[in-house]
């Protein structure tokens, strides 16, 4: 029962320990991935951060590549314009130039005409404003050809500025879409660690539930063990009781089986003096004395175990009489003189009567010896005496 007990309560711990450990496991997941999921979201922050910049920058360069755009439209307008203005240019100046061959040739036949004849004033001042319209008109075209060629120019940055400005904002949108992509797989990351931390709640929950059903059940044995404890200890008890009440009735038994040996050795010796008056013989005639002989003590065994040896009564106890030498109230029993030389076996039943012939009580043989029995009282209907007879 001890070992059962050990074994149980060995069980419980282990259980115990192995739930602890399981909750410890399950804590310190819990913990790593509430850690996971904090850095996850800050990383997601950050990424957000960055896609609002990314799409801010996005957003200022497309504005400044739109006024580029008018900028270059402007350059390209003002570039017609001046084109226009430098094709009116060089056709006034073929008109002029063609208007000097004219007057070239009238001047050379004029000249030849009249070689010796002098020019007027007023063709003079004409040709003198011809030449300063015709160099007007040369420094007006070199001008257009320098504004002509910083437009060109500034047009050729302008494109270049712009086809960098396309890439840059290739790689803005690329890099958003890259941000986006990673926001979208951490959404998804966040959504599935959720996920397994609501199955790590819900295992936790039923681990809970384990180790307090795991408690209740460690209570309960435990109860039961002090119970069974507590009961052994009570039989322990019961049986120390027992056995010191078996040592003092075997004490008594032998004091009793003494007293009676006694009294067999004065009953022989009176029957022997009986014997030697009736035959004549003085009382001390050369009879010699029965010795005292020893006869093994008589145990009282338990209940249960005298329960175990009842046995049919013999028919030689039919035809027996006998008396009741001993009286034991403490324990409940008798002594009558009557044993195995008489036929008596255990669990034979006697009656007992008085000395009226009346019966008063039932006896039970539990121990025999050669010329005594033990017998329990079952059944006393009147106060037992020694002397009364019993068959």
């Amino acid at each position: 029962m001890e070992q059962k007990t050990k074994i149980i309560i060995l069980g419980l711990v282990a259980i115990l320990i192995v739930s602890l450990f399981v909750t410890l496991q399950t804590f310190s997941s819990k913990q790593s991935v509430e850690k996971e999921r904090d850095n996850l979201k800050r990383e997601n922050a950050a990424l957000s951060r960055k896609v609002d910049e990314a799409m801010g920058e996005a957003r200022r360069l497309g504005d400044k590549l739109n006024s580029f755009n008018t900028d270059l439209i402007r350059v390209n307008q003002e570039k017609e314009e001046l084109e226009k203005k430098f094709v009116i240019i060089n056709k006034e100046r073929q008109d002029l130039a063609d208007q000097l061959t004219a007057v070239k040739s009238k001047r050379q036949a004029a000249e030849a005409a009249s070689a010796i004849s002098s020019v007027p004033v007023s063709e003079d001042a004409y040709w003198a404003s011809l030449v300063k319209a015709k160099t007007d008109l040369e420094f007006q075209l070199e001008s257009l050809r320098v504004e002509f060629k910083n437009a060109q120019i500034k047009n050729a940055a302008l494109l270049r500025e712009k086809g960098s400005m396309e890439l840059e904002l290739t790689n803005l949108n690329r890099e958003a879409a890259e941000l986006r992509r990673q926001l979208g797989y951490n959404q998804k990351l966040m959504d599935s660690i959720a996920q397994e931390l609501v199955r790590e709640k819900n295992d936790k929950f039923a681990i809970e539930g384990n180790i307090k059903t795991i408690k209740n059940d460690n209570s309960l044995l435990r109860r039961q063990l002090k119970a069974i404890n507590s009961r052994k200890d009570n039989l322990e008890e019961k049986l120390v009781s027992m056995q010191q009440q078996n040592i003092s009735l075997n004490r008594r038994i032998d004091e009793m089986q003494n007293v009676l040996q006694d009294r067999n050795t004065q009953i022989d010796s009176l029957k022997t003096k009986v014997e030697n008056m009736m035959v004549g013989l003085p009382p001390s005639g050369g009879v010699k004395k029965d010795v005292p002989v020893e006869l093994p003590p008589i145990t009282v065994r338990p209940q249960a175990e005298k329960a175990n040896q009842k046995q049919a009564p013999s028919p030689a106890m039919l035809s027996v009489t006998g008396k009741i030498v001993a009286i034991n109230r403490e324990n409940n029993f008798v002594v009558v003189d009557l044993g195995d030389d008489a036929g008596i076996k255990l669990g034979d039943t006697f009656q007992a009567y008085n000395r009226e012939g009346v019966a008063i009580a039932s006896l039970e043989v539990i121990q025999t010896r050669k010329n005594i029995s033990a017998c329990d009282i079952r059944k006393e209907n009147a106060t037992l005496a020694v002397g009364d007879t019993v068959r």
